[in-house]
């Protein structure tokens, strides 16, 4: 099953969203960077492509999809949501 991701880079740091057919999965980060760095743990994105990322401003958002690949400890680190209407925007 494939699922989005979405790192958006905030004023107040950055968020990471999973999204599937069911569940959002999101986690807010007091700094980018440690958003990045965790992105990174999670093969989610790699190093170059995180230090690239580490000069977009706030407000710029980097979705990715990935397989279903992420085991119950990397979601346990996020907070489980059930998907709704709201939600529709991502996709």
């Amino acid at each position: 099953m494939k699922q989005k991701v979405t790192i958006t880079r905030t004023d107040a740091g950055a968020t990471t969203a999973f999204m599937s057919s069911a569940y959002e999965w999101s986690k807010n980060y007091p700094s980018w960077d440690q958003a990045l760095d965790e992105a990174v743990d999670l093969q989610l994105l790699n190093k170059v492509e995180s230090a690239a990322a580490k000069m977009m401003p706030p407000g710029i958002s980097l979705p990715r999809q990935c397989q279903d690949r992420h085991s119950g400890s990397d979601r346990s680190r996020l907070q489980l949501h059930e998907r709704t209407a709201a939600v529709g925007a991502f996709g």
